[in-house]
């Protein structure tokens, strides 16, 4: 008999040792979890930051493509009714880029 209890001794101190990996297996998981959870929040804010710059490059593209063109302009108007007619354009375009003011000022 004392072989029997020897070796049920032995496999509760198994037991107990699986268990103790198993829980802390359990723990890194959890732990795992949340850092992939926080790296996805630090993902996902880094992509909105990524388009929000894609976007204020193209503006900026467009806003120096619209230099160059008026600079064109400029140096082609053989008239001063041509380069008024230019700068015009340029405070029109202007104005629809500001918004309109609702209370009517101050």
């Amino acid at each position: 008999m004392s072989i029997q209890l020897t070796i049920i001794a032995a496999l509760v101190i198994i037991l107990g040792i699986a268990i103790e990996v198993a829980a802390e297996l359990g723990r890194r998981n959890k732990k795992l979890k949340k850092d992939v959870l926080e790296l996805e929040n630090a993902i996902a804010e880094k992509s909105k930051s990524i388009v929000y710059l894609v976007k204020h490059a193209e503006e900026l593209a467009n806003i120096q493509a619209y230099e160059n063109d008026v600079k064109q302009k400029l140096e082609e108007a053989k008239s001063d009714e041509e380069i008024s007619d230019i700068v015009g354009s340029i405070i029109s375009v202007n104005n629809s880029l500001v918004p309109d003011n609702q209370d009517g000022g101050e």
